[in-house]
């Protein structure tokens, strides 16, 4: 029976289908480790970007470049003796602080809370009808 199975046909029809299933088998594994080589990379790629990114938020903190920062703008950093702390009394502090409220000077610091306004041109400007003659036209009328 041995020998009838492996001379004939059926014989060639079964090691066919194994040899294709190796193959698929090789080329489905072939594709998920190219697949798992990208993530591999995209990874890597990923946490390039996340030490730059660290990296910059680090020197953005740096205390040195906030320093810079604030003496350009003219903030100082105050001697030990100026710095005061002060003991708070509601009853009198808000009455205190409601007196000492003055407008503001428009022309120092405008209301963020208030919309700008486009500016008007200075001098009126003339436009030509669209008929065949250039006849100039104010504005105003």
């Amino acid at each position: 029976m041995l020998d009838a199975l492996l001379s004939g046909r059926a014989w060639i029809g079964l090691v066919g289908v194994l040899l294709a299933g190796i193959v698929f088998f090789n080329v489905d594994l072939l594709r998920m480790n190219r697949e798992i080589t990208h993530m591999a990379d995209r990874a890597s790629q990923l946490k390039r970007e996340n030490a730059q990114l660290r990296q910059d938020v680090a020197g953005l903190a740096s205390s040195e470049r906030i320093q810079e920062a604030a003496a350009q703008l003219g903030l100082v950093l105050p001697q030990p003796a100026d710095v005061r702390y002060l003991k708070s009394n509601p009853m009198v502090d808000a009455r205190t602080a409601s007196k000492r409220i003055i407008a503001p000077e428009p022309t120092v610091a405008p209301d963020p809370t208030l919309p700008t306004l486009p500016t008007l041109p200075t001098q009126p400007t003339t436009t030509t009808t669209p008929s065949t003659s250039a006849t100039a036209v104010s504005p105003t009328g």
